[in-house]
């Protein structure tokens, strides 16, 4: 595979099976300068903006969507999920600078077998936001380009 430009970095998901066990995950980031670095244990490195600042993904201890800063800094996104269901998120990609941010969203209401998935935008100073595409019951998935 032949790149069209010069790759200075990467980002994505490390997983370490050398004692039997795939779900030792862990986002990374790769630059030419400074080679692979992991971004913390238990996280998924899913998108990456254009330059390289800011790293998207998700944290499985939280079950939250996450960035990291150019510092390596984990943050979270927070959830649109109220305090009477439970969900999972995941930070799919983010916009060529960093300041959109979009993934899906997982919301299963307890004692029911009702479940939405449903992609959000994320943009800095501004809250979490539902997209309302691909909301409903049952499970369904979405991919939101920025």
């Amino acid at each position: 595979m032949a790149f069209p430009r010069t790759v200075h970095v990467v980002s994505g998901t490390s997983v370490d099976i050398s004692n039997g066990d795939d779900h030792a995950r862990q986002a990374f980031k790769w630059t030419a300068a400074g080679g692979m670095v992991g971004l913390g244990a238990a996280t998924n490195g899913n998108g990456i903006s254009s330059d390289g600042a800011i790293v998207v993904g998700n944290c499985y201890a939280t079950g939250a969507s996450a960035y990291w800063d150019n510092g390596g800094t984990m943050r979270s996104l927070g959830s649109t999920s109220s305090s009477a269901d439970m969900g999972s998120s995941w930070a799919i990609d983010a916009s060529a600078d960093g300041s959109v941010i979009v993934g899906d969203e997982i919301r299963i209401w307890f004692f029911t077998e009702n479940a939405e998935q449903e992609a959000f935008r994320w943009d800095f100073g501004k809250r979490h936001g539902r997209t309302g595409i691909f909301a409903g019951h049952g499970f369904k998935y979405g991919i939101c380009c920025v």
